[in-house]
């Protein structure tokens, strides 16, 4: 596997919502809803069970968290460990980022490792200002928490390549309202040595893939994605910790 086709793999998963960059520039009024959106940010994290075809195969996470700093005012921690099929080849990848952003979400600076292919992959960078550079991880965020989730309304982005230097440019709509059951605890069955939901939670969502795309994106109120589809039959579910990594890892 080549270290293009590794990456390609890496940004796809991302694109769902873990891991591609957004890019935009922001007038006054972009900056101010960047600021009320940033203080209803908390910190969480996120756990998901990554599928290739209806098939488990790895596990996902996304962490928001503080930042301690002058001008770091937040870190995004993404990881994904699975058995990904690319170009036929089945391919045990890891990958993890860590991201740093402003107090007004712009990014700092990232850094990408994934393992899987000939040799390691890795990413960094240090974003130069301006612009305003947002994850993609935040747009989502951005665009539920600076307006009603509507149906019909929407919002253009620019979405950024790292590999390619590239930029896309996207438009994110409310699309559709559901309630997705999610788990959200595990319970230990020693019978059959896996971790089971003990309990679920009803979760309002709203699908906000961009337009005229192959992907299927649904998130929450505040913007964190509780399931995604994309190209190459990929796709992830939130769910518990224990559902997703120690059930997965226990057996691979």
């Amino acid at each position: 596997m080549s270290r293009r086709s590794l990456a390609g793999g890496i940004l796809l998963l991302w694109a769902v919502g873990l891991g591609l960059l957004a890019h935009r520039q922001f007038g006054k009024t972009d900056d101010q809803r960047l600021a009320e959106a940033a203080r209803q940010i908390y910190p969480a994290t996120y756990y998901y069970l990554v599928y290739q075809g209806g098939t488990p195969i790895g596990s996902a996470s996304s962490q928001v968290d503080t930042a301690i700093g002058q001008t770091r005012e937040f870190r995004i921690t993404d990881r994904f460990r699975g058995k990904l099929t690319l170009s036929g080849k089945a391919r045990v990848m890891t990958a993890s980022s860590v991201a740093y952003l402003s107090r007004r979400l712009s990014l700092d600076s990232f850094a990408l490792e994934a393992t899987g292919g000939r040799r390691p992959f890795r990413l960094k960078a240090v974003i130069p200002k301006p612009p305003a550079v947002l994850l993609p991880s935040l747009v989502p965020i951005v665009f539920m928490m600076s307006g009603s989730p509507k149906l019909g309304r929407s919002r253009s982005y620019g979405i950024y390549e790292p590999i390619g230097d590239s930029v896309a440019h996207v438009t994110l709509s409310v699309a559709a309202e559901s309630l997705f059951t999610v788990s959200d605890s595990a319970t230990y069955d020693s019978t059959t040595r896996r971790w089971t939901s003990a309990h679920a939670d009803t979760v309002r969502s709203w699908s906000v893939a961009p337009m005229a795309s192959s992907f299927i994106v649904w998130v929450d109120a505040q913007g964190r994605v509780v399931s995604a589809r994309g190209p190459a039959g990929l796709s992830l579910v939130r769910t518990s910790y224990e559902m997703a990594f120690a059930n997965w890892h226990s057996g691979h």
